[in-house]
């Protein structure tokens, strides 16, 4: 008996999930000590290529003992195969899934599939870099611990968290990561140690550092457009203090961003002639900087003064944002410029757009930069843009700037064939530009987008708007007097509103109706509202943004909330609004839908298909995260070709037994 049970404990099917891991030739992996009681968050694996190393001794804290594995190659550098990813972090990193075969993600095939279903057949997808290509990481700041199993924290170190835990793997030579972004995080943990800063402990809420947001950013005083192109970056670093925001900044943010709606045409007079350059624009934010640094801990601006002293101008900028909460949020809404410029620039096509800590920005700028220039391929000259989900408005801004240079050039074309002498100081017929309205929930996006137009050629900057709102509150105003509609939503898709602005109300409206009897009545479909298909695994976070949101406001807008499966009972308060919205107007020929959860992009199309609104021309597919399983798919639809009835323009179909069915079915489950 004894023999057989010292046999199954050495079967791999019965060896400890915290048994430490066997030592092999190429990696050494340093957990925590398996048998030692831990709160969450402590346990830190620690990848090197020391194998042969001997162990840390007794009492060698410093993470210098820790051999780190040699950097990767440059940006766009090849390995031994195009698609692979040979990263040593790779065995226990959560941040890639596959390390061969990068090029075809399982989403891949289960894309073509679709498409092909839809009647397009020549999907394809492309993937560019498989090493050094992402611009921007947020890493988790914890204790190692410390060696030989001693008590207490250990020194300060970053990486991410192990899949479904808060089991720390540091990843200082990231093969994603843009290498100047490594640099950042290793000269991070080293000025860490070197002040004293402590980690942030999620078991008491005590500690300094909380995360770390790295950003590359590109000097386009060396003539580089993007940091892929660029290896001598310097970068963007945002701290994550564990400290509640000040006041003043606080009321210094909502300030900002107090104004709703914005454009050149309506800014005032002053705005709009005496800050006709950028250089004079970005004077308006020096009070604004001056008060930022007034309000950062001290023992934070210590961190900046450090950083902002690395050699090889590696740091652009530091930033700190506030952030005490005990939950999973990583970044408030409150930043500090501590040291550095205040604005980072990406150049995108024709456009150069200006970023905040605080802004979204795609991390693979190449594959950004290829969606994008397909998209504008799909947008007709002049067309009259609107953008929703819009970010930083980096998709709407390189239309209008393609468009602009384009009337230049026909502009210069023509008078170089007529009148030397001749300037034009109107864009003529034959040469339109674009106009464009952007609509974005973050209020800080309104901040940077005034810069981005502001580097707009003088004609173009006259035709840009931008918006503070949710998507679902400004969708029908948004596709009203608009040629093309632009949305990149997040993972989970279109909301509920916004949808029905496109595809008409009564669309939406049948389709759930079908699903809701498919599924006897339980949620028609579980993905609405959700990141993606498998969601987010923030679930208790979902519920707690669902109670307090119906505390407030006595009910929840189906896929409005943020997070988390909408009921049938939460969206009874919109069954009207939804069956009343009408078809879009007959002006809006184009919508280019930017999806970056594929699972929520297969319902909005069916409905969209279905409605009888719209058809899909064509669509590609764009590997923005190698290694992931990822898709970013650039779908373009295109209008039906319809007799006109007295109801297109009309509410929506009248009352009728699928209507009736409908709002009746809905306010029982209400009740």
């Amino acid at each position: 008996m004894a023999s057989a049970a010292r046999a199954r404990a050495a079967s791999p099917r019965h060896v400890s999930a915290r048994a430490p891991p066997r030592l092999t030739a190429r990696r050494r992996l340093v957990p925590a000590p398996p048998r030692r009681p831990r709160p969450p968050g402590r346990r830190v694996l620690v990848s090197s290529d020391a194998a042969a190393a001997a162990p840390p001794a007794d009492g060698a804290d410093d993470l210098d003992d820790l051999a780190p594995a040699p950097s990767p190659p440059p940006p766009g550098a090849s390995s031994s195969s195009s698609f692979t990813l040979d990263c040593p972090h790779f065995a226990e990193c959560p941040g890639c899934v596959a390390s061969e075969r990068l090029d075809e993600p399982p989403t891949l095939a289960r894309a073509r599939r679709f498409f092909a279903s839809r009647g397009v057949r020549d999907f394809r997808a492309s993937t560019g870099a498989t090493r050094g290509w992402r611009a921007r990481a947020r890493l988790a700041a914890r204790s190692l611990p410390k060696p030989n199993g001693r008590p207490g924290r250990g020194p300060l170190a970053l990486g991410l968290f192990q899949r479904g835990t808060h089991d720390l793997v540091r990843i200082l030579e990231c093969a994603v990561h843009h290498p100047r972004v490594n640099d950042a995080a290793a000269a991070v943990e080293r000025a860490c140690r070197e002040l004293g800063i402590r980690a942030y402990d999620e078991a008491t809420g005590e500690g300094d550092l909380r995360y770390v947001q790295l950003t590359a950013v590109a000097s386009e005083a060396r003539g580089h457009l993007t940091p892929d192109r660029d290896p001598s970056a310097s970068v963007q670093i945002g701290l994550v203090w564990n400290e509640d925001a000040p006041p003043e900044l606080v009321r210094c943010s909502d300030a900002s961003s107090g104004r709703m709606e914005w454009s050149f045409e309506d800014a005032s007079s002053r705005e709009l002639e005496e800050r006709e350059s950028l250089e004079e624009l970005e004077s308006l934010e020096e009070d604004r900087t001056r008060l930022d640094r007034s309000l950062i801990p001290p023992r934070a601006s210590a961190l900046a003064d450090r950083l902002a002293e690395e050699p090889s101008s590696l740091t652009h900028s530091v930033w700190v944002n506030f952030n005490a909460g005990r939950d999973n949020v990583i970044a408030s809404p409150h930043w500090a410029l501590a040291r550095g410029d205040a604005l980072a620039w990406a150049t995108h096509g024709d456009a150069r757009v200006c970023y905040h800590p605080g802004s979204f920005m795609q991390s693979n700028a190449a594959q950004y930069d290829a969606l994008l220039a397909a998209l504008r391929r799909a947008v007709p000259r002049g067309a009259a843009v609107s953008e929703m989900y819009a970010g930083a408005g980096a998709i709407g801004l390189s239309v209008v700037a393609a468009d602009a240079r384009r009337a230049e050039e026909e502009e210069e074309e023509e008078a170089r064939g007529g009148d030397s002498n001749a300037t034009t100081t109107t864009p003529s017929p034959s040469s339109p530009i674009a106009s464009l309205r952007c609509v974005e929930v973050a209020r800080a996006a309104l901040e940077t987008f005034r810069h981005s137009a502001a580097a707009l050629p003088d004609r173009a900057r006259r035709r840009v708007r931008f918006q503070v709102a949710r998507a679902e509150d400004a969708a029908r105003d948004a596709v009203e007097g608009a040629d093309v509609v632009v949305v990149d939503p997040p993972r989970k898709g279109l909301d509920a509103r916004t949808l029905a602005a496109l595809a008409g109300g009564a669309a939406v409206a049948e389709t759930m109706i079908g699903k809701k009897s498919a599924t006897g009545g339980e949620d028609p479909d579980p993905r609405w509202g959700k990141q993606g298909a498998a969601g987010s695994g923030r679930k208790k976070r979902n519920r707690r943004v669902r109670r307090k949101k119906k505390k407030s406001e006595g009910g929840v807008v189906l896929g409005a909330d943020g997070g988390g499966a909408a009921s049938w009972s939460s969206w009874s308060s919109d069954a009207d609004f939804l069956w009343e919205t009408p078809p879009p107007p007959a002006r809006l020929e184009t919508l280019a839908y930017v999806s970056c959860g594929f699972a929520s992009f297969e319902r909005d199309a069916d409905v969209l298909v279905n409605s009888g609104e719209w058809v899909i021309e064509s669509a590609e597919g764009f590997n923005f995260f190698p290694g992931g399983d990822a898709l970013e798919v650039l779908a373009i639809f295109r209008r039906t070709k319809k007799k006109p009835s007295s109801s297109a323009a009309g509410p929506g179909p009248g009352p009728g037994p699928a209507r009736e069915a409908f709002l009746s079915g809905e306010r029982r489950d209400a009740s």
